[in-house]
């Protein structure tokens, strides 16, 4: 695992591990250092600058696979595919659907093969990031690639603890759908609530009871 103690990571290597696998984490050990105390760690610095990083601990290793959770800089997750592409089974990039071209999202039902974000463009340095990154890795590491692109990890409406949701009844849908039926919900209200509005613990609570009572 490439990072694993923030963001998505501790939720996957906690999965990894609840399902059987033995998990290796490689980071600088600034973030959290004490979470998974009982699993190797591996210590180094990624840097999209050549020879400003050390992926050293990496070296005399094999790994069945490779999950990396965090680059947007095409250049950084370029480099550790390159070093790993001969050591591992296996390579999981998590992308986004931001990635997508930005007009594809106006379009009902798009698919996995959507054009992606151009790399010099107008659109947004994150998207265009990730998109870029797909396009290195995927040239890097062929077949043993595969990435994911999540929805709804980011702030505003969808800031709602996943555990608390699917106790209140929520269950997996597009991220468009679940974000347009809170501001749906809230202007029904007619409340004022923009989309990167970030939700109080009051509006959290009635979205949460919302669910629970469409699911009743």
């Amino acid at each position: 695992m490439l990072g694993g103690t923030s963001f998505l990571g501790p939720a996957l290597v906690e999965g990894a591990i609840a399902e059987g696998h033995t998990v290796t984490l490689f980071n600088r050990g600034v973030t959290n250092p004490d979470l998974f105390p009982h699993q190797e760690k591996l210590r180094g610095f990624r840097s999209s600058t050549p020879g400003d990083e050390d992926l050293s601990a990496l070296a005399r290793r094999r790994f069945d696979a490779v999950v990396d959770v965090w680059p947007n800089d095409p250049a950084l997750a370029a480099s550790a595919a390159e070093f790993l592409k001969n050591r591992v089974g296996h390579y999981l990039y998590v992308s986004s659907i931001a990635a997508y071209d930005s007009k594809e999202f106006g379009r009902a039902g798009i698919e996995e093969t959507a054009p992606l974000e151009s790399w010099i463009g107008p659109g947004r340095k994150y998207n265009r990031g990730k998109a870029e990154s797909e396009r290195r890795l995927h040239a890097i590491l062929g077949d043993k690639l595969t990435i994911v692109r999540p929805a709804g990890a980011m702030p505003g409406l969808l800031e709602v603890s996943s555990e608390k949701a699917f106790r209140a009844g929520w269950q997996t849908r597009p991220f468009q759908e679940t974000a347009l039926d809170c501001l749906t919900y809230f202007r029904s209200l007619h409340e004022t609530l923009h989309w990167d509005d970030y939700l109080s613990a009051d509006k959290e609570k009635q979205v949460l009871d919302a669910w629970a009572h469409r699911s009743s």
